[in-house]
């Protein structure tokens, strides 16, 4: 196996959360809390550890909504503000993190969540985008894409900047 790799891209899409999901259920009824995914970790079987942060007015509503509606959800509250809740979820066949294992693609933190659409940025080889891309039309979720192009690697800092 050599060290050479195909194309490397920038790739940023969208896509509707299948609407059984509880992000997607959560996300539509608070429509105006953002959710951010911070952290994703496949564990055990069919099973995927995940640091999601809630922001916005209110966003320890979203508290009440997780006792009542999903009760057998197993989860820690990490902190709270008045605006703002990140939470510790152990969630259930995590399709779009295994996705992402099988196809060995480097996810870019955040994830957005808002009213049901998650938004992703991905930078990797063409090949492994376009293997994602089938397995999402073979799972019948629909996906926008918002740009994809070559990947550049900016300078963060300018020269004088890096000297500080």
């Amino acid at each position: 196996m050599s060290g050479e790799k195909g194309d490397i891209v920038q790739f940023k899409f969208k896509f509707q959360i299948p609407d059984v999901k509880l992000l997607y259920i959560l996300s539509k009824k608070h429509d105006h809390l953002s959710f951010q995914i911070h952290s994703m970790l496949p564990i055990g079987k069919r099973q995927g550890n995940n640091i999601v942060n809630v922001e916005g007015r209110g966003a320890q509503s979203i508290l009440v909504d997780l006792k009542k509606k999903f009760p057998d959800l197993s989860y820690s509250v990490l902190f709270k503000s008045p605006e703002s809740v990140l939470l510790n979820i152990i969630m259930e066949d995590p399709w779009i993190l295994d996705k992402i294992v099988e196809t060995g693609i480097p996810l870019q933190y955040p994830i957005g969540i808002k009213d049901g659409v998650a938004s992703i940025e991905l930078i990797t080889e063409r090949n492994k985008i376009d293997l994602f891309l089938e397995e999402l039309e073979h799972m019948e979720i629909d996906y926008t894409i918002k740009s994809i192009g070559r990947y550049q690697n900016f300078p963060l800092l300018t020269d004088i900047q890096k000297i500080y």
